[in-house]
Parts: C-alpha cells; sequence; structure tokens
C-alpha cells in the first residue's frame, strides 16, 4: 500500500482521546456527586436510528415510579391507568416531541490527504474544486457516550428514593413516615445534582447535532429548542415531588380504606 499522509490524522487522535478523556471525568465527577461507586462504562456503538439528544427514558420516569410503588403497596392492576392521568408532568407535547426526535446521526469524517493510497476498501475518493479527499467510512467518525452508565444510576437512585418516599407518605401507619423528611432531601439533592451536571443528555450527541445545522439562521432555531427543552427539564427536576401531589393524594385514601376500588365501602 501506499503512504498514507492524513493532514489532521494525528491531531484527530489526540484532540478524541482528550475529549473522551473530559467526558470521562465529567461522568465519574456526576456519579461521586450521589455517592454512587458504580463502575463507569463507555460505549463506543451508535444506534442505527442515530443518538438521541436527550434521554428517551425521561418521557417514561414518571410512569415508571407509579409502577413500581403501585407494584409495591398494592393497586397496580386496579388503579395504575387512571393514576397515570393524574400524574402532573411539566413537559407539553411540543418538548416531549423535542426529546423524540432530537437526534444526532454521527455519519462519515471527510479528510484532506496528501497521498492517494492504492486499496480504497474502507475509502470514497471524490475531488471538489481540485483538491482530492478521501472520506473515511461511517465506522471511523469518534463517538463514545458515558452518559447511558450515568444516567442510569441517577435514575435507579432517583426512582428508589421517590418509591420510598411516597410509600411512606402514602402510609395510613404513622410510624412509616418516620424519616421521611430525610428521604425528601435526599431526593432533592439527587434531582439537584441531575440538573447540575446536566445528567438527562448525551454531550456528544447534542454538539453534534446542534453543529450539523451550518446555516445562521437554522442554528439559532436550533439551539432555541434545546434551551427549551433544557429548561423544561431543569423545572421537572427541581419540582419532581409535585408531579406526585394528586397520585400521591389518591393512593392515600385507597391504602386507608385497604381498598382500591372507587366505590364506597359502604354500598
Amino acid at each position: 500500500m501506499s503512504p498514507l499522509c492524513f493532514l489532521t490524522g494525528p491531531s484527530c487522535d489526540a484532540s478524541n482521546s482528550k475529549l473522551e478523556s473530559q467526558l470521562r471525568n465529567n461522568a465519574q465527577e456526576a456519579l461521586r456527586a450521589i455517592g454512587s461507586n458504580r463502575t463507569l462504562k463507555a460505549s463506543y456503538e451508535r444506534a442505527k436510528q442515530g443518538q438521541h439528544v436527550f434521554n428517551k427514558g425521561l418521557l417514561k420516569f414518571h410512569c415508571s415510579v407509579l409502577e413500581d410503588l403501585l407494584e409495591d403497596v398494592g393497586g397496580y392492576h386496579e388503579q395504575l391507568k387512571n393514576l397515570v392521568q393524574d400524574l402532573m408532568i411539566p413537559l407539553n407535547q411540543s418538548v416531549n416531541d423535542s426529546i423524540s426526535t432530537m437526534v444526532a446521526n454521527f455519519g462519515s469524517v471527510c479528510v484532506c490527504v496528501c497521498v492517494c493510497v492504492a486499496e480504497l476498501d474502507i475509502f470514497v475518493c471524490y475531488i471538489v474544486f481540485g483538491v482530492f479527499y478521501l472520506c473515511r467510512s461511517d465506522k471511523d467518525e469518534f463517538y463514545v457516550d458515558f452518559n447511558a452508565c450515568v444516567f442510569g444510576e441517577y435514575v435507579r437512585q432517583l426512582r428508589m428514593k421517590l418509591v420510598a418516599y411516597l410509600k411512606a407518605d402514602t402510609s395510613p401507619n404513622e410510624k412509616d413516615r418516620y424519616g421521611i423528611q430525610k428521604t425528601r432531601r435526599r431526593i432533592n439533592s439527587i434531582a439537584r445534582e441531575m440538573v447540575d451536571h446536566v445528567v438527562y443528555l448525551d454531550p456528544m450527541a447534542r454538539d453534534h447535532w446542534l453543529n450539523q445545522n451550518k446555516n445562521q439562521n437554522k442554528r439559532k432555531e436550533a439551539e432555541a429548542v434545546y434551551d427549551l427543552v433544557k429548561r423544561a427539564l431543569k423545572e421537572m427536576f427541581q419540582n419532581i415531588l409535585q408531579a406526585f401531589q394528586k397520585v400521591s393524594d389518591k393512593i392515600r385514601v385507597f391504602r386507608m380504606r385497604n381498598n382500591w376500588s372507587w366505590k364506597r365501602l359502604d354500598k
């Protein structure tokens, strides 16, 4: 094979390594912020449909808390569908749609070369304005994800504490409420760290999604959508307990009556 000289090859590798190290450090810092000893894992695989900027698990989080709670205290089969409607999730349909559709597609990386190679099995040659280029295949574009690991740990801890809090808050036994304020403070602490460390998004997917809009006006539109979703999620986590207030009030009544039917017991 003829010698190949990528003008940006070595510097790109160094840049990718530096970026991965920075992302790893940020992820580890986020885990330490909630006292987690979970082993941080990196993923280099890309989904065929692209990488979501905001984790899609956000859309099902409240329902997953309610499901776990009802599995624990009862009423899962009787009231799950009814109580889901009482969740006060502060995300409008526009924000939900944006979370579902903001996807970064990591395509091929094009780099200028000095010398053409004889074997082009993983390259595509083309000429633009008299300059010879080689386009690397999709597999060569750098991508690493630590967010799935960190987000998963935050969600696990937050859901566990929310279920414990709501179970105690809705209990007809006053003794079950012992320590409930400590649990509440822990919930607020996890939610605060989730916002501070922006755990609910993939930073590489975000940057790629924003940078794919070369047109200045489209870039501004993309940034506006991103900021809107980010603000909505910040508000959601800062007021996470309020989303379950109405549900909690109803579950408390069911548990006090020891009956998960809407019908009056004396009828």
